[in-house]
């Protein structure tokens, strides 16, 4: 099909907007006439390169949104993620009597990581030990820190771990009896240091 040149580009608009599909050529144009000959696999190879790709959507037959508990109360899908221990502290104590404030913090911290769902090991050395003596549990008040015996009390709640240093404790009268009642054992430096690279974190005070 020989068409001129207005009828060419007339049809070419026409089949780029209606999405026509071939054009065959079946003859070809006196090289000396005016108009132009189109071969169809030409002009079909051309439509096609100027229509961008037809795409499906995506489906997504037998995909179901992530399972809730149905024992957690709605909104709370979270909760029961989050009541596991997210960690395990060390805290290291050698701050006593003589500095109520910092001893008092020690304790606070501990708690507090506790009360967290995170996993506590307070080790207690130097004149630390001093500390689980009834007498200044119940009387030690720091500055800014609070109660000593509110922070033991809360570590111990919940489920805090208290190791004491068996030579620290051997010279300064720190006994089996001075323990008696409180949740925490004697220790030698294998197993603090065992404790430290157990931990996630360690903190001095």
């Amino acid at each position: 099909m020989s068409l001129n040149r207005r009828e060419f580009i007339k049809l070419n608009a026409i089949a780029a907007t209606a999405g026509a599909g071939r054009i065959a050529a079946e003859q070809v144009g006196d090289p000396g006439d005016s108009r132009v000959v189109v071969a169809g696999g030409v002009l079909r190879q051309q439509l096609v390169a100027d229509e961008p790709p037809v795409r499906t959507s995506p489906h997504h037959v037998g995909e179901r949104p992530a399972a809730v508990d149905p024992e957690l109360p709605p909104g709370c899908a979270h909760q029961r993620r989050q009541s596991h221990p997210m960690g395990h502290l060390l805290v290291h104590l050698t701050s006593g009597p003589e500095d109520p404030t910092r001893a008092a913090l020690g304790f606070l911290v501990a708690a507090q990581a506790a009360q967290d769902g995170h996993r506590v090991s307070l080790f207690v050395g130097l004149e630390a030990v001093g500390l689980l003596r009834d007498p200044v549990l119940d009387s030690l008040q720091g500055f800014g820190t609070g109660s000593l015996r509110a922070s033991y009390d809360q570590l111990v709640e919940h489920g805090g771990h208290i190791y004491v240093s068996q030579r620290s404790s051997t010279v300064r009268g720190v006994t089996d009896i001075t323990l008696e009642g409180h949740p925490a054992e004697f220790i030698l430096p294998e197993r603090l240091v065992a404790l430290t690279f157990e931990a996630d974190r360690v903190l001095c005070y």
